[in-house]
């Protein structure tokens, strides 16, 4: 099917085989001390950056943390985010048991670009939660009144 006869893969898997291990040595002493010098290269950096990282920490820790708080940017919601989240809440609003796949309904029926996922998170966010039963609302509660099963041992074969 694609012109190559079996007696050529076979070749080609014997040279792989045998030329495998030679890929993994290194050829020469030349490349053998090229790598040394890399590797002493790369140690001498890791030390450098060990000893700067030491540094910057401890002076970080002597600020004060009001300072550290500072230096860190507050990130907030995007514009687009905001829109979504006004929509939403104003949605839920007005229909307070719609969950997540409702919402999302509904905004596509606007077209709004969200997924469940973010309309999910962006809900979270804005502590939302709809109005609806929970699970396990079957079981019986304590104090009540549990009736016996009638028809328990009669063969039921026909209706009445």
């Amino acid at each position: 099917r694609l012109g190559v006869h079996p007696t050529m893969i076979h070749q080609l898997k014997w040279a792989l085989l045998e030329g495998a291990s030679g890929v993994f040595e290194c050829s020469g002493r030349n490349a053998l001390e090229v790598n040394v010098e890399q590797i002493r290269g790369l140690h001498a950096k890791i030390r450098e950056l060990v000893i700067a990282n030491k540094f910057l920490a401890k002076k970080a820790q002597t600020l004060d943390r009001q300072v550290r708080r500072k230096t860190i940017e507050p990130r907030g919601e995007s514009e687009m985010n905001l829109n979504l989240m006004r929509v939403i809440g104003m949605q839920f609003l007005e229909t307070p048991f719609f969950g997540v796949r409702k919402i999302s309904w509904h905004l596509r029926n606007e077209d709004l670009p969200i997924n469940e996922k973010g309309i999910q998170r962006l809900m979270r966010l804005m502590s939302l939660m709809p109005i609806n039963q929970k699970p396990n609302t079957n079981k019986a509660a304590k104090g009540h009144k549990i009736y016996p099963y009638l028809l328990q041992g009669l063969r039921v074969d026909r209706a009445p």
